[in-house]
């Protein structure tokens, strides 16, 4: 799967995700998007963001070939969970 082909696919559910004024604003062309898989129907799309010519972060998004639709990067969330707070009082008796 292409950036491209991720940019058609979402015309409809996310079309100012990559329009020229968005991708203008943030220092970006379709060229800086790098994309990965990441199982059978998500692959995370990401490229750097500059404000000022300064790299403030990078712009992620998992795209979803279901429903082709662009989600906030949660997996970070869901991989390292953190213990219930009763687990980490625990530690400090």
């Amino acid at each position: 799967m292409t950036i491209y082909e991720i940019k058609e696919r979402t015309a409809e559910t996310s079309p100012h995700y990559f329009s020229r004024d968005t991708l203008k604003f943030f220092g970006q062309t379709m060229k800086s998007f790098r994309v990965s898989k990441l199982n059978e129907h998500e692959y995370l799309i990401s490229a750097p963001s500059y404000w000022g010519g300064k790299l403030m972060g990078y712009s992620e998004r998992i795209f979803d070939s279901r429903d082709n639709t662009l989600n906030a990067n949660t997996k970070h969330e869901r991989d390292y969970e953190s213990p219930p707070l009763d687990t980490e009082l625990n530690h400090l008796a």
